[in-house]
C-alpha cells in the first residue's frame, strides 16, 4: 500500500521525547531519531517505524558523548544496509560541523 499526502501516523516514543529526524529504511519503513521534547531528561535513540503495521521498535539509545557534553543529536542518514545490519551517520547540533558519527545497528 502507497501512502499518499496528508496520512497520518501517530508513534509513542515515550514520554517527553519527540522526533528529531526520519530517514528511510526500506519502502515500509522508517529510522526515528528521537530525543527530549522541550527541557525533558531522555537519552537520545533510534527508533523503528513499520509503516504499514504503524508500529515503532526502539533499536538503541546513543547514550552521553563523553568527549561532547551537550551534543544533541538532529540529523540521521542510512549509510548502508547488509542483511539485518545498518549504518547510520547521526549528526549533532552544538558540534563543528555537525561533528558526525557512524553507528552500526542490528535491526530486531
Amino acid at each position: 500500500m502507497k501512502l499518499g499526502f496528508g496520512h497520518t501516523i501517530s508513534v509513542k516514543l515515550g514520554f517527553g521525547r519527540g522526533i528529531r529526524d526520519l530517514a528511510r529504511l526500506n519502502e515500509d519503513q522508517l529510522l526515528i531519531l528521537s530525543g527530549p521534547a522541550r527541557d525533558a531528561r531522555v537519552p537520545f535513540e533510534i527508533h523503528v517505524l513499520d509503516i504499514m503495521a504503524e508500529t515503532s521498535t526502539l533499536l538503541g539509545t546513543l547514550g552521553e558523548l563523553p568527549d561532547a557534553k551537550g551534543a544533541k543529536a538532529e540529523a540521521i542518514s542510512v549509510l548502508s544496509q547488509h542483511g539485518n545490519a545498518i549504518d547510520v551517520l547521526v549528526m549533532f547540533d552544538g558540534l563543528k560541523s555537525g561533528d558526525p558519527r557512524e553507528y552500526s545497528i542490528i535491526l530486531k
